[in-house]
């Protein structure tokens, strides 16, 4: 996927719980029960495959992170998912 692509989208629709830099400190989380993931965890995200990324973003994933499938296309969705992979470097 595109990352440049994946930054705009991420920056849209990600970072409102996930943080700009993708911290996990995003507005929303100071409201969620949650502490949602910080893609900068190098150790974290690395654990995780291309496919399960894709999958999380797509389906969503528990009671608060909801699956973007209606709203991005698979072309956005790969583009946030490199782009997530920038933020764990």
């Amino acid at each position: 996927g595109d990352p440049h692509m994946g930054e705009d989208i991420y920056e849209n629709s990600c970072s409102a719980c996930h943080g700009k830099h993708g911290r996990g400190d995003g507005v929303m989380a100071n409201i969620l029960p949650m502490k949602p993931a910080d893609h900068t965890k190098t150790g974290t995200v690395s654990r995780i495959s291309n496919q399960q990324l894709i999958n999380t973003i797509t389906e969503g994933k528990g009671d608060y992170m909801p699956g973007w499938k209606k709203l991005l296309s698979k072309e956005e969705i790969a583009g946030v998912a490199s782009y997530i992979r920038l933020l764990s470097y």
